[in-house]
Parts: C-alpha cells; sequence; structure tokens
C-alpha cells in the first residue's frame, strides 16, 4: 500500500470533523435565512397595540399601577 503521510485513523477523523463542520455551517446557513425572511416583531408594534392610558417614557415599565390609580 501506498503511504500517504496521513494514516487511516486520520483520515477517519478527519472525514468526521468535515462533516461535522458541513453539519455546523447548515445549521448557520438556516439560522441566517430565518433571520433574515422572518420579519423583526418590533417593527409591527404601535401605540394602538397599548391601552389609551398607557404612559410612555424614556425607560417606560410594565407596572403602572400606582401611578395611574386615584
Amino acid at each position: 500500500s501506498r503511504d500517504t503521510g496521513i494514516g487511516e485513523k486520520q483520515q477517519q477523523q478527519r472525514q468526521r470533523d468535515r462533516k461535522e463542520m458541513e453539519g455546523e455551517l447548515a445549521w448557520l446557513a438556516l439560522l441566517l435565512v430565518h433571520a433574515l425572511l422572518v420579519p423583526c416583531a418590533s417593527a409591527v408594534v404601535g401605540r394602538g397595540d397599548f391601552p389609551p392610558n398607557f404612559l410612555f417614557g424614556t425607560s417606560t415599565s410594565a407596572y403602572q399601577g400606582p401611578y395611574i390609580s386615584p
């Protein structure tokens, strides 16, 4: 047999590494396609999505009960 400088175990490990990398790249490509095709949820939120008495500010809190209460 011809000596290629790489043992059979090393070749098998390289093949496993290559297949693992291909799988990781496929997931990365899927993630990128998903990020590009799915619209940003924050782009569709407007003032109409909140109650009329909702107070907006620079640091709006989800809990506004005491401020609104009489």
